[in-house]
Parts: structure tokens; C-alpha cells; sequence
């Protein structure tokens, strides 16, 4: 998981992979697709500048899984939709005809689209999909580029954090707080309440952790340091010059993740200590 490591690194079980119909030799560093990182502004092409770039409000990695295609990675859907993707191999390639590697198409123009987005259809109209590989399909809300194909390979969030940066900027907020999230009880009651049958419920708790994991990148203003552990839990560091009140921010957190967990949201256990030190600081971003 994590904030869409370059295209390369999604695919690292493929040998090669294809983009618009052109194949392209693998031979970069690889990284699991499931790991600990760490999110933050990065003086690289960073996911968030992707998205801003072409104002993408959904976008999703869809992993072919034995013989369906369940959700890999994701940045705007609901946890409804996570939950219930679960799509066979043979009516995902009826959107490839002629076979293009790119498609734009009416979510109303498949019944099994049009099922599986049921909860979102308010929210777009247009769906674009791009075949990366035999096994992964990219997924838009707006139309799909070699461009923007071109930029998405191009993301990179493997930088570390600068520590000493983090201390010499924000050691004056002495409100700055930390806190450790940790939702593994609460997805886990949602899946079991809302996910589909036919796959293993661990699929849809690993993608609603990533999705969740991804949106916390643009609910708050830089700076904002926050990494990914792999118990189903967050590490965050929020500097502030203003005391936040404890039940202000969880209270904005369980908000913001209503439309992922619904009212299992409200189970999320959530501890919040006030810090400022840089060593307390590294020390628990690195736990």
C-alpha cells in the first residue's frame, strides 16, 4: 500500500508491463506494494501533485485477484464501493474493444459498473480505465492521457523525513501534537458487515486502509507528517501554535471518515499526546 508508488513499483510481480499499447522493460529498484512509508512534501513529483494537476476527484490501481479484479489502491471512493468491487476478469475486458488500452465510458452503459458504483453515481458520469498490464487496471473520474500516464510513472513519495527541518521549523508550536490512529477494529467491522462473499474479507480490509491512508494527505495543509504502519494503524505529527482540543480533532477525523467506515468510524481508537521535542518526535514517527 501507500500513497501510489510509481506505476513500476504497483506492478512489481510483472516482468513487464504495457501502457498504451507500448511494453516497457521493468529494471528499477523495486518496493513492496504492502509496507510502511512515510507521506510528506516532497520536492519530487508527489501523488498529490498529480492529482491536483488534473483535478482527479476518484482514481483507483484495480489488481486482478484469481479470476476478479478487487480495488488496490485508491483516492476518492467510498467504502460502499471498496467493499462490494468485486468484478470478473471477462466482463472488465468487455471495456477493452478493438483492443485500446484506453477507455472513456458512460457508467450507466455496463450493468456491472453502473452496480458497483451505485453509491457515487451522483458524483461522476464518465469513467476512464487504462490496461497498465495483464493483471492491473488504472481507474478516473476524467479522461486518461499518454501524458498523464507519462506523470503517474513519475511519482515518487519514497523520501524520508527531515527530522532536524521538522524540529527547526515548528519547535515553536507548542501545541503541536501526535497521535496514533489505530483503525483496524473498525474496518474490520464494516468489512464483515458490508463486503462481498466471494473474496477474502482481508482483500477489502487491506483497500479501505489504503484509501483511508491516502485521503489523509489532503485533508489538512502542509505540514502535515503522517506515516503507515502495517498493523492498520497511522502515526501523525500536526504542529500547531494553537491548542487543539482533544475532541476537536477526533471529532473532525471520525467526520471525514464517514463515507469510508459509516458508523463503525465512531470505533476507531484514536491517542493524542502533545509533543515538541525533535527526538520524541522521531521517536514516534519511527515506531
Amino acid at each position: 500500500m501507500g500513497l501510489f508508488n510509481k506505476a513500476n513499483n504497483l506492478l512489481s510481480n510483472e516482468s513487464e508491463f504495457t501502457i498504451a499499447g507500448v511494453q516497457k522493460n521493468k529494471e528499477i529498484e523495486k518496493t513492496p506494494a504492502f509496507e510502511s512509508q512515510v507521506f510528506h512534501k516532497n520536492i519530487l513529483f508527489a501523488f498529490s501533485d498529480f492529482i491536483k494537476k488534473y483535478k482527479i476527484q476518484a482514481f483507483a490501481i484495480f489488481e486482478l485477484t484469481g479470476n476478479y479484479y478487487t480495488v488496490k489502491d485508491s483516492l476518492g471512493l467510498n467504502g460502499k464501493t471498496i467493499a462490494n468491487f468485486s468484478i470478473e476478469q471477462e466482463k472488465f475486458n468487455s471495456i477493452f474493444k478493438m483492443h485500446k488500452n484506453i477507455v472513456s465510458v458512460n457508467i450507466n452503459d455496463f450493468d456491472f459498473l453502473s452496480n458497483v458504483f451505485c453509491n457515487m453515481k451522483e458524483l461522476f458520469d464518465t469513467l476512464s480505465f487504462c490496461k497498465i498490464s495483464s493483471n492491473y487496471i488504472m481507474f478516473c473520474d476524467c479522461e486518461i492521457s499518454d501524458h498523464m500516464l507519462d506523470d503517474f510513472q513519475k511519482i515518487d513519495n519514497s523520501n524520508k523525513l527531515d527530522y532536524e527541518m521538522i524540529y527547526q521549523d515548528y519547535s515553536e508550536n507548542e501545541n503541536s501534537c501526535i497521535a496514533k490512529i489505530d483503525f483496524e477494529e473498525a474496518i474490520e467491522t464494516f468489512v464483515c458487515t458490508n463486503a462481498t462473499k466471494q473474496l477474502s474479507k482481508t482483500i477489502f480490509v487491506k483497500s479501505i486502509f489504503t484509501e483511508i491512508c491516502n485521503r489523509f494527505m489532503f485533508w489538512y495543509n502542509s505540514p502535515f507528517f503522517c506515516k503507515q504502519n502495517d498493523n492498520y494503524s497511522l502515526n501523525l505529527f500536526i504542529p500547531s501554535k494553537i491548542e487543539l482540543p482533544n475532541e476537536l480533532l477526533l471529532t473532525h477525523i471520525i467526520f471525514n471518515l464517514k463515507d469510508i467506515l459509516d458508523n463503525c468510524a465512531e470505533i476507531i481508537n484514536i491517542e493524542i499526546f502533545k509533543i515538541n521535542q525533535k527526538e520524541d518526535i522521531q521517536k514516534f514517527l519511527e515506531s
